[in-house]
């Protein structure tokens, strides 16, 4: 899961499920800036996000946290 809104705030966080520990969520690293409304996926290499929105504008990147 990364970024996000949580009701009072936009999120730049991004915390991992472990398959193999599925009731144990990792912190890992942050994106470079908050952002709602994007779309990750996991691929070999690392996770990759895309899009979304950071309170001023639409993004159309593609970043890994």
């Amino acid at each position: 899961m990364t970024g996000g809104y949580d009701g009072g705030s936009y999120l730049s966080s991004t915390e991992l499920l472990p398959l193999s520990s599925p009731t144990s969520w990792t912190v890992a690293a942050s994106l470079p800036r908050t952002v709602v409304g994007l779309r990750a996926a996991s691929l070999p290499g690392g996770l990759y996000c895309a899009g979304g929105y950071d309170r001023s504008s639409y993004r159309d990147e593609v970043r890994t946290p």
